[in-house]
């Protein structure tokens, strides 16, 4: 929607997910991969609603998701970080998730970074570089709490699986 329904979508969603319920918050993003969908008012929730399509195990929405938002000729920069950011959760690969997070720095995109970065140390524990997601989970975790998004942290330590192995591992607590 035009004049910023994208926001109201995004809350709506939001919402959703502080309640643990996961897959209404995918299902009040999916206006977003509507072929009528400005583009412009999408691309900046697409790593949202990747993210929770991962999180269901709905690849199908995933890809659909990226294929929106993969560059055709020359996309704004905002475009292609939110393409990156898709792109390294989709396939599971740090690397693109990272140079959104740069974008997203350099933008002055504070809780975007910060989410990206969250993103990039799910990734890389989950391949195994270990110092390297530690180094970026506690660059997420000092984000959030300057910004003192609260629920973001609590998020964050939950899919690092708080007081699991990975959680402990990228914590620095083993």
């Amino acid at each position: 929607e035009p004049d910023g329904g994208d926001f109201l979508l995004a809350a709506r969603a939001l919402l959703a997910e502080q309640e643990g319920r996961p897959e209404a918050a995918l299902a009040e993003l999916l206006p977003l991969l509507e072929d009528d969908y400005p583009p412009a008012a999408r691309h900046q929730w697409l790593p949202d609603l990747v993210r929770i399509a991962g999180r269901l195990d709905d690849h199908q929405r995933a890809h659909q998701a990226l294929r929106l938002l993969e560059p055709e000729g020359d996309v704004p920069p905002a475009h292609a970080a939110a393409a990156a950011h898709c792109r390294g959760l989709v396939t599971g690969d740090p690397e693109p998730v990272l140079t959104a997070a740069g974008h997203y720095r350099a933008a002055g995109r504070l809780l975007k970074e910060a989410k990206a970065t969250e993103d990039a140390a799910i990734l890389l524990a989950e391949s195994g570089e270990l110092a390297e997601a530690r180094t970026a989970f506690r660059t997420a975790l000092t984000a959030y709490t300057g910004m003192g998004a609260v629920w973001d942290v609590r998020r964050a330590e939950a899919r690092m699986g708080l007081n699991g192995p990975w959680y402990r591992l990228v914590s620095g607590l083993e």
